[in-house]
Order: structure tokens, then sequence, then C-alpha cells
């Protein structure tokens, strides 16, 4: 049964993944993404964070790693180390150099994104089967594929779904911990 069990949980972490591609494919991008996705090719690029330090840098640095050798950019409208916000205007010239490109590389950035809602899934599911059994675990977890916050937001590149995933994590690791203090 245990073995079976996975194998569901996989099918449906698989499902949702290709869901989030899906939604990801068909809508046009948020006002917000347009500036995540230039400013995590600006953090591998120069290693600074001044551009969109706002949000945390570690989601739209992972959005950014499967375009930043494909993506244009032109970055003079982008002054390092100054404190005024030019987020949203490099993002419109990101747009604006890569024209109709600029829809596949949001696309491949997506991808990159859903990872952290497929891990909130996960976690959802992991904690609730310790805590109440494996039925518990299915049903945590299709609430989280089936939300369509999750769904939404998780096919996007915001940073809201991966701070939830993360923040999910780190409790469910805590949680873990002080059931059994022990480096294991």
């Amino acid at each position: 049964m245990k073995s079976k069990s996975y194998k569901i949980v996989g099918i449906l972490l698989f499902m949702h993944f290709v869901h989030l591609g899906f939604v990801a494919r068909n809508q046009s991008p948020v006002w917000d993404e347009v500036a995540h996705v230039p400013a995590g090719i600006s953090h591998w690029k120069f290693g600074k964070f001044d551009l969109y330090q706002v949000n945390p840098p570690l989601p739209r640095m992972i959005a950014a790693l499967p375009i930043l050798s494909i993506a244009d950019q032109d970055w003079s409208l982008y002054p390092p180390g100054k404190l005024e916000r030019v987020d949203f205007d490099v993002g419109a010239d990101f747009v604006e150099k890569n024209g109709k490109d600029s829809f596949e590389l949001f696309f491949l950035a997506r991808h990159a994104s859903a990872i952290f809602s497929v891990l909130g899934a996960l976690v959802c599911f992991c904690w609730a089967k310790d805590l109440y059994g494996v039925p518990a675990g299915f049903i945590s977890l299709i609430l989280w594929i089936v939300s369509p916050s999750m769904i939404a937001w998780g096919s996007v590149v915001m940073p809201d779904v991966p701070a939830t995933s993360c923040g999910l994590l780190a409790c469910y690791l805590f949680w873990s911990w002080l059931k059994e203090p022990t480096w294991n």
C-alpha cells in the first residue's frame, strides 16, 4: 500500500505541474512579473540585489535560470547602487527588447517557479500524513493542487507561493525536529 500511495502522490504532483504549465502558457504576464524576471537576471549577471529589493531574491533568481543565456536586455536603465526604483522601467525595456519572444521567456521562467508550488503540495501531504495518516495527506494534497490561489499564483513568477511553500517547509521541519531533536 505504501508504494502505491507514493505513486499516486507522484502522479498528482506531476498533474499539478502540468496544469500550472498550461496556465502559464495561456495567461499573459502579470504586472509585477514583468519586473521580477529581469530583476532575477540582473542578480545573476551583476551579483547585486538592488533591483526589485522589496522582495526576497531567491524565487526570481530560480525563475531566471532557464532564460539567462537567451534573454536580451539593455541595462542602460539600471544604475547599480542607486536608491531609486527602476524595476518596472527595466521590466518594460525587457519586454520591448524581446518582443514576441517575451511570452516564451516568461513561460520558461514560470516553469521554474512552479516547482515551489509542487514543493508546497508535497509538504502538505507529508505533514498531514504524519499527523493524521495517509487519507489526511491525500486530502491536504488535493486541496492544495485544486486551490484557485495555488493554481493562479503558482503559475507566475511572484514571491507569494515560494514564500508560502518555504515557510510551510520550515515549519514542518521544525515540528519534525521538536518530535525528535537529533541531527538526522
